[in-house]
Parts: structure tokens; C-alpha cells; sequence
């Protein structure tokens, strides 16, 4: 967050604390750049993407604001070959009014790999908040709590 606002960001990962930060990390960077507005959309596997109300958000002016930040949501991970291709093109159209922000799980190493992973990352930023090995735990926990005043 200290290199400004990208226009684009997928967070991953299997560890929800660390999602959830920094999601509301994203999302408060946003509101003080002025993204005043917030469509969030959940995509599920069996019943496919709401895709066309995604762009409909996307491409439809706001009455109340002028910069707006869409959420999209894949917990499943795998958004389907229309979503894979929805995903490519959102990114494109991701820029100085319009912030997407797409949350999943944990990405293995094919989904890594997919088109829609690598137009997202080109256009933004990648997250990958996954749970902290055994070795990097006490690191990890230190941080955690001197951030809070602890020790």
C-alpha cells in the first residue's frame, strides 16, 4: 500500500485472518483515494457468475461517486472458463475510477498458472496470504503481536 493504490488486486490464500487483513487494508487505501462506492459479488462453481452484473457495475456511472471498488469473490478458487475470460477482460477495464479486487482460496499450483492468475497480476497486484509454515510461525506470531504493543 505505501507504492499507492493498483488498479487491480487478487488476494489468495488459505489462511483467513491474513485474507480478511489484508482485503481491509485494500478496501481503507481505496476509501482515502476516494473509491467512495463498493459492489461485492460472489461467483460459485456449481450455479457459474453473475458476469454480466459484474460488468453492468463496471461499466455503469455512479450518481454518487465517482470511483468505485468491485469486490468479486471466488471461494471455490476456479471461476469456470467464462469466468476465467470475464476475469481477463475486467482486469483491462480496471484503472484510474474503477479498482477490482478478486478474493479466493487457496490457488494451487495449476490455477497459479491460469490466464485469468496471470492478467490479474499483470494488471495489479498479487496477494498470496497462505497460512505460515512451522518455520516462519514465531516470526510470524512476533510481528503479530509487537503490531498489537505485546511481547
Amino acid at each position: 500500500m505505501k507504492r499507492g493504490l493498483a488498479p487491480v488486486y487478487l488476494l489468495s490464500g488459505d489462511e483467513p485472518l491474513t485474507l480478511g487483513e489484508a482485503a481491509d487494508a485494500i478496501r481503507a487505501a481505496a476509501r482515502a483515494a476516494g473509491f467512495t462506492e463498493r459492489d461485492v459479488f460472489f461467483v460459485e462453481r456449481a450455479t457459474g457468475g453473475p458476469w454480466d452484473e459484474i460488468f453492468a457495475s463496471c461499466q455503469s456511472m455512479s450518481l454518487f461517486a465517482a470511483r468505485r471498488l468491485v469486490e468479486v469473490r471466488i471461494p471455490a478458487s476456479k471461476p469456470g472458463t467464462e469466468g476465467s475470460k470475464a476475469l481477463q477482460e475486467l482486469a483491462g477495464l480496471a484503472g484510474p475510477d474503477l479498482a477490482l479486487m478478486v478474493i479466493t482460496g487457496e490457488l494451487d499450483w495449476t490455477a497459479r498458472k491460469a490466464a485469468w492468475v496471470q492478467a490479474l497480476d499483470a494488471a495489479g497486484t498479487w496477494v498470496d496470504a497462505g497460512t505460515p509454515t512451522r518455520e516462519r510461525f514465531p516470526a510470524w506470531l512476533r510481528q503479530r503481536a509487537e503490531a498489537e504493543g505485546l511481547q
